[in-house]
């Protein structure tokens, strides 16, 4: 709604009690004719109210539809996500299954261990594939990245380097996926 037409309004509704309170009487033909014009432009103000008011009713609710979409998208994309990570995953369970189902002689056992070599390779390149790839560097503890679970005295090591990986640490882009846990020399 214009400025304008709300200062119309308040002006008409304030001429209206001025009127109604003796304020405007100069000329009794003159109020009489305000008098029929008032009530023509309070409906023209109540309508452009009612216009506003149907305005912003739409415009909230079609926020909340928004709304309401957003999360459903997310969602579906979350479970979209999820359906291809999971799909390379069970790639290499298949492989696994068949390197298990496998009846291995005493004879065989270099290659069937070689065979868990390849799948452990294919399952790194599907991490890498999603951008997850192993912390390198395990020099100086560093708690941003490493997760002491033990503290052992050294003679090979300066205090605060790590001494020992006990699980490996991984990355997702530059953030930490998992941290990896270390022994740290006192």
């Amino acid at each position: 709604m214009p400025q304008d037409s709300v200062e119309r309004c308040i002006m008409k509704d304030s001429d209206v009690a001025d009127e109604k309170n003796g304020v405007g009487e100069t000329v009794r033909d003159e109020s009489v004719a305000e008098e029929t014009q008032v009530p023509v432009e309070q409906q023209g103000c109540g309508q452009e109210l009612a216009q506003l008011k149907e305005q912003y009713a739409r415009t909230v609710a079609d926020f909340d539809n928004y709304r309401k979409r957003m999360a459903k998208e997310q969602i579906a994309y979350a479970q979209a996500v999820q359906a291809r990570v999971l799909g390379d995953v069970l790639t290499i369970v298949d492989d696994f299954e068949r390197a298990l189902a496998q009846d291995v002689a005493h004879d065989d056992i270099e290659s069937w261990l070689e065979g868990f070599s390849l799948i452990h390779a294919s399952l790194l390149k599907m991490l890498e594939k999603y951008n997850v790839k192993p912390m390198t560097a395990y020099t100086t503890f560093d708690p941003h990245f490493h997760e002491a679970i033990a503290q052992i005295e050294s003679a090979d090591h300066a205090s605060g380097q790590i001494v020992e990986v006990v699980q490996q640490g991984y990355l997702i882009g530059d953030s930490v996926l998992r941290h990896a846990k270390v022994t740290v020399a006192k």
